[in-house]
């Protein structure tokens, strides 16, 4: 098992391990001092585990809140593969990757079903890009260039909007190349 950032209402409240040595069940995480009312719990996998880890898998098997258990939560993907790329139409859906360079590309599609995301760098917006064509065009280039050399992060946020013409408002990854 890998790792797992999780937050509740947009707040981060920690970083989890699933990694052990033999496999365990039943294992809980408490958090405790909310309000009462309903809140928002995400469970963002890091992609990433111990040293130790043989895989980077996250498992959610029950939820419990004021003594009812749910089994087998329902799932929410926000991205899901599609023509070959990563595609998201869920709006704050985001894909992040930090790097080690001076630049990075984003490599995705033009497509009549493509709409509007945000591009953060190192937690600054940078641009709105619009992903709409009339037709399909593949190995689409986007570029941020010109950084400092070092690690930096970018962060792709789906808005979930498209223009007029648009068929759809999906978001597309389909790479992300290192500038050296």
């Amino acid at each position: 098992m890998g790792r797992a950032a999780v937050s509740i209402d947009g707040e981060p409240v920690g970083t989890f391990d699933g990694y052990a040595s033999r496999s365990a069940f039943a294992v809980p995480h408490r958090f405790t001092g909310l309000a009462l009312g309903d809140h928002v719990l995400t469970i963002r996998a890091l992609g990433r585990g111990s040293a130790r880890a043989t895989d980077t898998q996250v498992v959610v098997d029950a939820f419990g809140v004021r003594g009812t258990i749910t089994k087998t939560p329902r799932l929410t993907a926000t991205w899901s593969l599609g023509n070959g790329l990563a595609r998201s139409d869920e709006a704050r859906a985001s894909v992040t990757v930090t790097f080690h360079g001076t630049g990075i590309d984003w490599v995705s599609e033009r497509a009549p079903d493509q709409g509007r995301a945000q591009v953060f760098v190192d937690g600054v917006l940078d641009r709105t890009v619009d992903g709409y064509g009339s037709s399909i065009e593949r190995d689409v280039v986007r570029s941020v260039t010109g950084l400092a050399p070092g690690t930096h992060t970018i962060r792709i946020v789906v808005l979930g909007e498209g223009r007029r013409a648009a068929t759809g408002t999906f978001v597309s990854v389909d790479r992300f190349d290192v500038r050296p």
